[in-house]
């Protein structure tokens, strides 16, 4: 089983949960919950790959890759790749993993509307775009239903248009027999009816809401401040000649590392008391290299308890699932309350990358790519005037187009506030926040101000 296999690797590699927590980017919590079997990521997902990543860096940090090699019968000169992937299939060996493009594997369970509309689609063999002009709407607010930012009302008129639409597709390509399986009917045929009400029924939604809502609580339920990490100085990661170099652009991965490393001891080194920080390129570039994680992480504590401030809009792709592991992975900087996190309030543009680390008035890294070229591509570091004004100037733009992630400030008081009080937590809820705080750390108390997240919660209150 899987437990059993991850504890067993985790033993043979001699890993404490914080380390393999640490290299994987979560919260140790997270890992708590694996370990004892209240939770299995899945192998394709984002969680389950980082942790599938951990385990590899792990044995060559303790020069233990035999354990990998003889636990997964792998050959010991695979490339890291490869190597994953032989751990991944011996650690979910026994856990069937469907395809996550295929609507099949949905057969049987209950997906929340989203997910619901997605497979509709793909059975209809229709885009975004296709689906929009048929029904006569905007193809961003298909995208927004399918990436689960938005949902109909139940008294909505695009209800009915959206069902008949995909209905009459799906039947066109023969997908019925498909669907029935999917909707769990035993005679393996479906009406438009049935159809209809599969597609729109909520009780999956509220489902899905209350589970996650649940997993929050026991995040904060059991969160403990911990005592601050035995890091080294940070001069011991960032040279002088790293810090006084003068290169102007610098090239792929190893380029894009360089320059933050020198941007990052330069903001220290300065004793300016704000960074501002954007990317929404694929951060592979961050966490799978451990030395360069190692000082990025040295660096971003440095900064912390220098009081700089740490402005930082987060790219989030609006997934309630995707949402807790973010916040749960940056919780402990969080804590700090020198961090101030965004999300952005439309989808990221999916044919470029762009990322922007500014210091006002000192320095600032910056590229744009196609995405998938961001290894071999190239990246900017201005300390010209004019460049870190226009720089400013458009962090501002694109900060217009965020919302506060989290606040820690006392709320603005509401005359539509609801109080719980759920083991040893105190929740207030309004229709603009979630205030959680734990009873046993009464100096904490956060705001979620994500509307899903205050969704998530409504429903999870309702049910309870």
């Amino acid at each position: 089983m899987f437990t059993e296999k991850l504890n067993l690797i985790i033993r043979e590699l001699g890993a404490t949960d914080s380390e393999l927590a640490e290299l994987a980017g979560f919260d140790r919590t997270n890992l708590s919950h694996f370990r004892h079997g209240r939770r299995t990521p899945s192998a394709s997902g984002t969680t389950g790959k980082k942790l599938i990543s951990a385990l590899y860096l792990c044995a060559k940090k303790h020069d233990k890759s035999e354990v990998l090699c003889r636990l997964t019968e792998a050959e010991p000169s695979l490339p890291q790749k490869k190597m994953e992937a032989a751990i991944s299939k011996w650690l979910y060996d026994d856990i069937p993993q469907a395809r996550e493009d295929a609507p099949d594997a949905y057969q049987g369970k209950a997906p929340v509307f989203c997910e619901r509309l997605d497979i509709a689609m793909k059975l209809a063999e229709l885009s975004n775009i296709q689906l929009s002009r048929m029904i006569h709407t905007d193809a961003s607010l298909i995208s927004r239903y399918r990436s689960g930012e938005r949902r109909p009302r139940v008294t909505s008129s695009i209800i009915p248009l959206l069902s008949e639409t995909l209905w009459q597709q799906i039947e066109k390509n023969n997908n019925t027999g498909r669907l029935a399986k999917i909707i769990d009917h035993s005679s393996g045929q479906t009406d438009k009816e049935a159809f209809s009400k599969w597609l729109f029924d909520s009780t999956s939604f509220h489902e899905k809401n209350t589970s996650v809502a649940k997993r929050f609580l026991e995040l904060f339920e059991h969160y403990q401040v911990e005592a601050e990490p035995d890091l080294p100085s940070y001069e011991t990661v960032v040279t002088e000649e790293e810090l006084n170099d003068i290169n102007e652009m610098y090239l792929g991965t190893n380029g894009l590392q360089t320059a933050v490393i020198r941007f990052l001891g330069n903001v220290i080194r300065s004793g300016k008391k704000e960074i501002w920080l954007y990317s929404d390129q694929n951060m592979d570039w961050m966490i799978l290299d451990e030395d360069f994680r190692f000082r990025w992480s040295v660096l971003m504590s440095e900064c912390v308890k220098r009081k700089i401030k740490i402005r930082i809009i987060h790219n989030i792709d609006r997934n309630l699932r995707e949402m807790f592991d973010a916040i749960q992975s940056w919780l402990p900087l969080y804590m700090s309350g020198m961090i101030e996190p965004y999300y952005l309030k439309k989808a990221k543009d999916n044919r470029f990358s762009n990322t922007v680390f500014l210091c006002p008035g000192l320095s600032c890294v910056q590229a744009t790519h196609v995405i998938g070229t961001e290894t071999a591509g190239l990246y900017n570091y201005y300390t010209d005037k004019f460049r870190l004004f226009y720089y400013k100037n458009a962090y501002k733009k694109l900060l217009e187009q965020a919302n506060p992630l989290i606040t820690f400030d006392a709320p603005e008081p509401s005359n539509a506030v609801s109080e719980f009080s759920l083991g040893n937590i105190d929740i207030r809820l309004t229709d603009t926040y979630v205030n959680i705080a734990p009873k046993e750390h009464a100096d904490i108390s956060f705001n979620f101000m994500h509307p899903l997240l205050i969704q998530a919660f409504t429903a999870y209150l309702t049910l309870s």
